[in-house]
């Protein structure tokens, strides 16, 4: 018996249809990026960031106070009252001790909430001071007073990398 010889006309082409697999690559990519969370810190452009040579990057943003403070002198944005001292991450202005108490008290209670509420555990609740470069210490010394009286231990001060 002889071999049976394959013959070219009996192969079919087969054809892989590429659109689920974009549809799916588009679905997955909206997903990412609509879960993504990224926290990030405002920014105020008054203030000028001192640099330190140890200074890392602020990698957790939960559970985080910002007060920006700043040099009265030199605060250039008309958006904030006379005599502005001090400002949350919300941009507004305090220009007394009492109003930065309040606030931080205020802020402190809303994030314990939130973190019962979503279940988040972050480790505590952390006041992150970005002070400006040429603002006189006496304010930063105010707000970790401030933060002191409140219960909130754990501070953050900011500064820029040096080059």
């Amino acid at each position: 018996m002889g071999k049976k010889a394959l013959k070219a006309t009996d192969e079919t082409e087969a054809n892989v249809d590429m659109s689920p697999m974009i549809d799916c690559c588009f679905l997955l990519l909206i997903f990412f990026v609509v879960n993504a969370t990224a926290i990030t810190v405002k920014k105020d452009k008054n203030v000028k960031m001192p640099t330190a040579v140890a200074s890392d990057e602020l990698k957790k943003a939960n559970g985080l106070i910002v007060v920006n403070v700043f040099n009265p002198d030199k605060v250039k944005d008309s958006s904030y009252p006379a005599g502005t001292i001090w400002a949350s991450d919300e941009r507004k202005g305090f220009s007394n001790e009492a109003e930065l108490e309040e606030y931080l008290k205020t802020r402190k209670e809303e994030l314990e909430k939130k973190k019962d509420v979503k279940g988040q555990e972050f480790e505590a609740v952390r006041l992150y001071i970005r002070g400006d470069a040429t603002a006189p210490y006496k304010y930063t010394n105010k707000v970790i007073t401030a933060a002191g009286k409140n219960g909130i231990t754990n501070i953050v001060f900011g500064a820029l990398p040096t080059k």
